[in-house]
C-alpha cells in the first residue's frame, strides 16, 4: 500500500512516486474512519499503512507543521487500539501526512484486518457508498492494459473500473473516448475488457468498465493475494 489516499473514486492526482511503495495500505470513508488522538488534537484517519498515515483534523483543530514529532493512539474498529509515533511529513488539502518511526507504528496485522472489515462493509450495505473492494498496486508488480497502440501501468482496480498511468508509449485517450483491449495481471491472468474514459490528466486516466466488462471479484482478490505473498512477510505482534 502506498502512502495514504481516499480512492472512494480512482484518483488522477496519484503519481508514480505513489505507486512505487510496495506497502499495503487501507482507505477508509471520510466519515466513519478510525480516530487518532495526539496531545492537544484529534482527526479522522483517511488511510493507514504499517508505514505512516493521513489525518483530516476537525475544522477548529490546528495540527502540528511538517517536520514536527506526533505520539498518540489509533482506535480501530471493534475495539483495537495502537499506540503510534512518528514525523508530520507534510500538510495539505489531502490532510495531514505522518511517517511513523520505525517498529513504532501500527501492526501489519491491524491494516489487514481493518482493509477485510472495510470490504465486507461496502459489499454488505452498497446502497450507502462504493459497493466495490479496489486493490492498489506497488509500481513493480503493476498488471498493464493494452488498448490499440499503446499500453500503460494499472495503479488500483475495483470490479467496477481501473485507474492507469499515463502510457508508456503513445497519448493518453481523451475523456469520454471508449475504449476495448486486454489487461494483463500477474501470474498469467488475461482479460479483455471495453469502458469509457470517466476523466484523463498527464498523470493518468480513470477507465469505467461497461457492465458486460467488469473485473470478476475473484480476480481483483488473486491479485490481492499475490502482492501480499510478495510484499508482506509474516510479523509477530
Amino acid at each position: 500500500m502506498n502512502e495514504v489516499g481516499d480512492r472512494q473514486e480512482p484518483s488522477d492526482e496519484r503519481t508514480a512516486e505513489d505507486n512505487r511503495r510496495a506497502y499495503f495500505r487501507v482507505d477508509f470513508p471520510a466519515s466513519s474512519g478510525p480516530t487518532f488522538r495526539a496531545e492537544g488534537w484529534r482527526a479522522v484517519v483517511l488511510d493507514c499503512s504499517s508505514l505512516g498515515m493521513r489525518v483530516r483534523l476537525d475544522d477548529d483543530e490546528s495540527g502540528p507543521p511538517p517536520g514536527a514529532p506526533v505520539a498518540g493512539r489509533l482506535r480501530f474498529a471493534e475495539g483495537r487500539s495502537a499506540d503510534v509515533q512518528g514525523t508530520v511529513l507534510r500538510d495539505g488539502p489531502r490532510g495531514l501526512v505522518i511517517a511513523f518511526h520505525e517498529r513504532q507504528g501500527v501492526p501489519l496485522s491491524f491494516v489487514l484486518d481493518e482493509e477485510r472489515l472495510q470490504m465486507m462493509r461496502r459489499k454488505a450495505r452498497p446502497a450507502q457508498g462504493r459497493s466495490y473492494f479496489r486493490f492498489s498496486y506497488p509500481r513493480k508488480v503493476s498488471p498493464m492494459l493494452h488498448a490499440q497502440l499503446w499500453s500503460a501501468p494499472v495503479a488500483n482496480c475495483s470490479e467496477s473500473g481501473l485507474y492507469c498511468l499515463a502510457p508508456v508509449s503513445g497519448e493518453s485517450p481523451e475523456e469520454g473516448s471508449e475504449l476495448r483491449g486486454i489487461i494483463a495481471f500477474n501470474e498469467g491472468r488475461v482479460l479483455r475488457f471495453s469502458g469509457r474514459i470517466l476523466r484523463a490528466s498527464r498523470g493518468g486516466f480513470a477507465l469505467e468498465l461497461h457492465a458486460d466488462s467488469g473485473l470478476p471479484l475473484s480476480l481483483v482478490l488473486a491479485e490481492e493475494r499475490f502482492v501480499t505473498s510478495k510484499f508482506i512477510k509474516p510479523v509477530q505482534d
